[in-house]
């Protein structure tokens, strides 16, 4: 995981932002905020440009590491008696149901 530094060419201030961490929406960000809407209620906010393709944000990278991620947990020898559901690009329930009754 690299940080950002204000020289990369990734930092952007338009657009509409697709995506925001709870330290921002803490702040006030919203998703689709655009990118100078969200630095008046955010000043230090570092807004990070995604791949794009068409005129879009191209998720690909991410919807293929997210669904790597699940493969590893449902593989998992640890989360072995767990169901592992994938709720969205970035969030994945695992119930630990049968784990946590054995107890």
């Amino acid at each position: 995981l690299k940080s950002l530094g204000p020289q990369d060419n990734r930092i952007v201030n338009k657009g509409s932002l697709i995506a925001v961490s709870y330290e921002a929406r803490a702040k006030g960000v919203k998703r689709i905020m655009r990118g100078a809407e969200a630095r008046k209620v955010c000043p230090d906010l570092i807004l990070v440009q995604v791949p794009t393709a068409h005129g879009k944000a191209d998720l690909t990278i991410y919807r293929e590491a997210s669904a790597r991620i699940v493969t590893v947990l449902s593989n998992s020898e640890i989360y072995k008696a767990c169901i592992v559901e994938r709720a969205s690009i970035d969030e994945v329930y695992v119930d630990v149901s049968a784990d946590a009754e054995k107890l």
